[in-house]
């Protein structure tokens, strides 16, 4: 890795983002999953969201090639999800994983997710050592909680995200809402 390439690794490790896990199945059934971080809303009208997988993934052929998936947005209790599909060789769900056999739209599924999308891929994009996918949304399902964030090289919730309360000062410190003091920082303007 060049100078160039630690410092855009180090400046995108600090900026949050929410942390999520593609899953489809193969041609023989058998069920494939991936984390991502970088998963956003492309439109509206008609319902498009991009998410984008590693082209060095070994679940990046199986992914590319199913015209079906399930996005789930994980709740902040849920790191050692993430943290088992982002592990090389992890892909394929086990006998020791909950939501074996268990699955929404078809598709193989995790449980107790914050959101859960499903979506038909419409579009493969060429993202440098990436592939960005665009997908019609056929389904989203909502559930109550907190997402599960990766920053600084680590999973955390909303409420551990370590020093950055300290970093940016007390009119930031409760979470969920701005506090009364918001009003005097740039930001509750």
């Amino acid at each position: 890795m060049t100078a160039g390439q630690a410092s855009y690794r180090s400046a995108f490790a600090h900026i949050p983002t929410a942390v999520s896990v593609i899953t489809t199945s193969d041609a023989d059934g058998a069920p494939w999953g991936v984390t991502i971080g970088a998963l956003c809303s492309l439109s509206v009208r008609p319902p498009l969201i991009l998410f984008c997988l590693d082209k060095a993934n070994e679940s990046h052929a199986v992914l590319t090639a199913s015209a079906w998936f399930l996005v789930h947005v994980l709740a902040d209790h849920q790191a050692g999800v993430a943290a088992r599909f982002a592990q090389r060789g992890s892909h394929r769900f086990d006998a020791g994983f909950d939501s074996i056999g268990k699955s929404w739209c078809g598709l193989p599924t995790i449980s107790e997710v914050l959101v859960r999308i499903h979506g038909r891929q419409t579009s493969l994009l060429d993202g440098g050592d990436h592939t960005i996918v665009i997908a019609h949304v056929k389904n989203v399902e909502v559930n109550e909680g907190r997402p599960l964030l990766y920053h600084e090289h680590g999973y955390h919730g909303l409420a551990d995200v370590p020093g950055w309360v300290e970093r940016i000062g007390a009119p930031f410190a409760r979470v969920g809402g701005v506090d009364e003091g918001a009003a005097t920082s740039p930001l509750g303007r």
